[in-house]
């Protein structure tokens, strides 16, 4: 690949996708799955159509968008991921040591403040450093993260655990089948594959599901991956 090599010359070897104007057409629903995260007022729909495409709505507070993808895109390894929010945990770490400070080195008081009063200030402390704990708990994010196959970006993330991980699982398994037999008998050479790949990136980016700095950071991936076609052949079973 030479540095005069730009994603408009790699995608025309793709007719198929080198159009990003191209609609999918949607017929049949395989499997959907339903998710709510009350907390976070975030409902998500999932609907794989046609074992071929991947439907996603999202409603977030007031705000909505529907995107639709091609499974060629993704790949069928999915990352769990968790984070909890860290300031939340200081906060709660900060009331339980003000707690155990209080106990260990003002037991009787301060002059003019009666102990009883002291006493209170331990609970009060300690309740609410729980109530943060329980709070940030409930809000961790846990979820299952589908990336783009080369442009390494995240198109579609689920909620771990909603409305329960036995259906999630589900889900994903079927998923992840799909992605596995669309890539099977959809094969193309490895510059053509890097080639519709990135056209679904630009389609997205047009769509506002990603951001130019998502686009920008897929783009740079795939362009690094052009000189490194894929050397599996069609018969190949994908494990």
């Amino acid at each position: 690949m030479t540095k005069q090599t730009t994603d408009e010359q790699i995608t025309l070897y793709s007719p198929e996708y080198g159009e990003p104007s191209e609609e999918i057409t949607l017929n049949e629903i395989t499997l959907e799955l339903l998710q709510t995260n009350s907390l976070k007022e975030q409902q998500k729909l999932f609907r794989i159509y046609d074992n071929k495409f991947l439907n996603v709505n999202e409603k977030f507070a007031k705000k909505t968008r529907s995107y639709n993808v091609h499974l060629t895109l993704l790949d069928p390894n999915p990352a769990r991921k968790r984070s909890l929010n860290l300031k939340l945990l200081l906060i709660a770490s900060g009331l339980f040591c003000l707690a155990w400070l209080i106990l260990k080195f003002v037991p009787q008081g301060f002059p003019g403040f009666p102990s009883h009063y002291m006493y209170s200030l331990v609970v009060l402390s300690i309740t609410l450093g729980a109530i943060l704990i329980v709070y940030m708990i409930k809000q961790a994010k846990h979820v299952l993260i589908f990336y783009s196959n080369h442009g390494r970006v995240p198109i579609a993330e689920l909620f771990y655990k909603i409305p329960n991980k036995k259906a999630v699982n589900a889900f994903a398994g079927a998923l992840i089948n799909c992605i596995h037999t669309v890539k099977s008998n959809n094969y193309y050479d490895g510059s053509q594959t890097l080639a519709a790949e990135l056209s679904e990136h630009r389609r997205l980016r047009d769509e506002a599901v990603l951001t130019d700095e998502m686009y920008e950071k897929a783009k740079t991936n795939i362009l690094t991956n052009h000189s490194k076609p894929d050397q599996r052949k069609p018969n190949d079973t994908v494990h």
